[in-house]
């Protein structure tokens, strides 16, 4: 059997390895303390499986403690409307399965009814959301609030200062302290200066920038080969690491076709596997390329490393750093 066989989709429970760090800040930050968390990396860093592992599988544990857990990936909307709409229904979803009791009391429904009405007008869609929440506060819950995809924000909230300030007017406001928590490629400052709205939501967030996976953790998931009948060596690790640098995603492509290759051919080489991946790896990197020349940051990247330094900054410089690219 090939326990790489799923790469590239949401690991959770057994499957998940490492990040200790990350789980631990989401524990303390977001769900001990209410606080606002941007979980920011390159694509396939992990982001989603790293919420769905620390906090959407945990719903019923949480739950117990009187937390709601609401999950919203924003690439797939399109308007201001509909995201609030959709978080209303989907905490609704929630309140059913773990504290029906709420949908009994006549003010959350004509919450409810109003949040979906067709034409609702957006201050009556704006207080009913706040409503919505103060009263699940009211009555001893906390919500936390999942956005994955944020980078979308930039063209569903284009030019809208309102949506990122009733975002921020959720966790903001005592009275029904929303926890939010975003997954994105870039960081909300970035993602509001694209979306040409002059907001400040990123000031109440802590910025997390997940890193590629260090040795430690790195062998962690190599150390699976083993269920497929391969030996684990420290070697193993170090020649995983030399090819794909800790990347989570990329390290599990290679262990998958290494895999694979030994279960076709009995034979063990890292080195095929790899050969098999070029375009994979090649593909992988003209994504990150993709990304970085939206705003030049590609330049700045050739500036900083290869020089003369004419346009980038020390802040250009850190920024890269902080995303692992340097």
């Amino acid at each position: 059997m090939n326990p790489f066989i799923s790469e590239g989709s949401i690991v959770y429970g057994e499957r998940f390895v490492g990040r200790r760090e990350a789980l631990g800040l989401i524990e303390d930050r977001v769900v001990g303390g209410m606080g606002c968390l941007a979980i920011v990396g390159q694509g396939r860093m992990g982001k989603s499986s790293l919420a769905y592992h620390a906090l959407v599988r945990q719903r019923a544990r949480l739950a117990e403690r009187n937390c709601l857990v609401v999950y919203v990936d924003i690439a797939e909307l399109h308007s201001r409307d509909e995201f609030f709409k959709k978080i209303v229904r989907l905490t609704r979803d929630e309140l059913e399965e773990y504290a029906p009791t709420f949908l009994e009391e006549a003010r959350i429904q004509k919450l409810l009814e109003v949040a979906w009405q067709r034409d609702v007008q957006w201050l009556d869609l704006h207080d009913a959301v706040q409503q919505l929440f103060k009263r699940i506060k009211r009555r001893g819950w906390n919500t936390v609030l999942i956005i994955d995809e944020f980078d979308a924000a930039r063209n569903i909230f284009h030019g809208d200062i309102q949506a990122f300030q009733t975002l921020r007017e959720l966790n903001y406001q005592p009275e029904w302290r929303v926890a939010l928590v975003t997954l994105s490629r870039r960081s909300i400052e970035e993602v509001e200066a694209q979306s040409k709205a002059i907001s400040n939501l990123h000031g109440i967030f802590y910025t997390y920038h997940l890193p590629r996976f260090p040795m430690s953790e790195l062998a962690e998931m190599v150390r699976r080969v083993e269920e497929a009948g391969i030996a684990y060596s420290t070697a193993l690790t170090e020649a995983v690491y030399q090819y794909t640098g800790g990347h989570p995603y990329l390290s599990a492509r290679l262990l998958s076709q290494y895999v694979s290759h030994w279960l076709e051919t009995h034979q063990l080489s890292l080195e095929c596997a790899f050969q098999q991946l070029e375009l994979t790896f090649a593909s992988y990197y003209e994504s990150v390329l993709d990304l970085l020349e939206e705003d030049k940051s590609d330049h700045k990247l050739l500036e900083i490393v290869c020089g003369p330094v004419i346009e980038a900054t020390r802040i250009d410089a850190r920024k890269l750093e902080a995303y692992q690219l340097i």
